[in-house]
């Protein structure tokens, strides 16, 4: 019984959680984030490397499973800024409308 219980907590936790601005609560969208780098003007391949990070860096900050929407943009701009400025205020702008 107390392995079962332990599997379930385990694979809650493993499930990452944005809590948005607003403080609702959704699940973790790479499509979003790759979605939203391609809408600014980043390659694909960029954008594929920079979601991979982004999720990673996710995982290692969030607390119980949740990240914040804050954070999540935070990383998204400090991997992006290394590879392309431009595409990084593009994205800047088009995260303060969400």
């Amino acid at each position: 019984m107390v392995k079962k219980t332990k599997k379930r907590v385990t694979k809650k936790l493993k499930k990452l959680i944005v809590k948005k601005r607003n403080g609702k609560l959704e699940d973790f969208s790479k499509k979003k984030i790759n979605d939203a780098l391609k809408l600014a003007g980043t390659a694909t391949k960029d954008a594929n490397k920079i979601v991979d990070l982004v999720a990673l860096h996710a995982k290692k900050v969030a607390k119980q499973g949740i990240v914040t929407a804050v954070e999540v943009e935070r990383s998204v701009v400090n991997f992006l800024v290394k590879r392309n400025k431009e595409v990084t205020e593009n994205f800047k702008k088009a995260a303060k409308k969400w």
